[in-house]
C-alpha cells in the first residue's frame, strides 16, 4: 500500500507540472481547480464526467445545487463582484432545479463583468458605452453552457438570423426573448470558472440591449481576439452571429 500512495503521489506531482506548463497558466491556477475539486461536488462530477468523454451534468440535489452556488458566489467576491447570501440562494431554489439553473446576482454591469473576465483569465476588449445599460436583475438563468453557440439543428440556427428571427427562435426554445448583454457575459464568466475555458472557437451573441435607431448589443468573443461588447444593425446575420434565449425567473417570483 505505501508503495502505491508513493507511487500515485509521483503520477499526480507530474500530472500537475504538465497543467502549470501549459502556456496561460500557473501554479495559482492549478490550486484553484485543485481546491474546486475538493470543494465542490458539482465540479468534481464534471471532471469525471468528462474524463469518460461527457460534459453536461443536469439532475443535481439541491444541496449539491446550494454547494455549487454558494461556492461560485466565493469566486465572484475574489473578482470584486456582488455576491449572493444563502438565504437568498436557498430562497431563489425550486423543486427541478439541475445544473443548467444558475444563480444571477443583482447589479452587475457590463465593464465590472469584463473587468471580473479579465482578472479570471479571459483575454478582454471594450464596452460600447452608447448601447442600453441593462444591469442584471437577481434570479435563476436557465442555459446549457456546454452546448452555447453551438448550432442546435440542421438548419444550423440560431446562425444566419437577423434580430427578429433571433427574437422569434429564442421564444420558440422556451425564452421569454433574447438576454441581455449583461447575462450574456455573466454566462461566459461562469463558463470559464466551470469548465477553465470558453467552450466555443468565437461568435457575436446578439442581445436586446438597443443601440441606435436600428441596432443592438452584441456580445464578441474570438479565440485570440478575446471577448468585448460592440454593436451591430439589426438586420445583420452571419455564421458568426448566434444569440442567447432568456430563460429567467427572477428572485421571488
Amino acid at each position: 500500500m505505501a508503495n502505491f500512495n508513493v507511487k500515485a503521489i509521483g503520477v499526480l506531482w507530474e500530472a500537475l507540472q504538465r497543467l502549470v506548463n501549459i502556456p496561460g497558466n500557473s501554479w495559482d491556477n492549478v490550486s484553484r481547480c485543485v481546491q474546486r475539486i475538493v470543494d465542490d461536488p458539482i465540479y468534481r462530477k464534471q471532471i469525471h464526467l468528462a474524463m469518460c468523454g461527457r460534459l453536461i451534468v443536469t439532475e443535481i440535489t439541491r444541496d449539491e445545487w446550494l454547494d455549487r452556488e454558494l461556492n461560485f458566489q466565493d469566486q465572484l467576491k475574489e473578482l470584486g463582484l456582488p455576491s449572493a447570501t444563502r438565504e437568498q440562494l436557498e430562497a431563489a431554489y425550486k423543486e427541478g432545479f439541475g445544473s443548467n439553473h444558475r444563480f444571477v446576482p443583482a447589479g452587475l454591469t457590463r465593464q465590472m463583468l469584463l473587468d471580473a473576465s479579465a482578472k479570471a483569465g479571459i483575454k478582454t476588449g471594450t464596452d460600447y458605452p452608447s448601447g442600453e445599460q441593462l444591469p442584471t436583475e437577481a434570479g435563476i438563468f436557465e442555459c446549457v453552457l456546454a452546448t452555447l453557440m453551438q448550432p442546435m439543428d440542421a438548419d444550423q440556427r440560431p446562425f444566419m438570423l437577423d434580430y427578429n428571427e433571433h427574437e422569434a427562435w429564442s421564444k420558440d426554445q422556451g425564452g421569454s426573448g433574447l438576454s441581455s448583454a449583461e447575462e450574456a457575459q455573466y454566462l461566459i464568466l461562469r463558463m470559464k470558472l466551470e469548465f477553465g475555458r470558453v467552450l466555443f472557437i468565437g461568435g457575436r451573441i446578439r442581445c436586446r440591449n438597443a443601440a441606435g435607431s436600428g441596432g443592438s448589443v452584441s456580445v464578441r468573443f474570438f479565440a485570440g481576439d478575446g471577448l468585448n461588447v460592440y454593436y451591430g444593425y439589426r438586420s445583420d446575420r452571419g455564421w458568426y452571429y448566434g444569440c442567447l434565449p432568456r430563460k429567467f425567473t427572477a428572485l421571488g417570483a
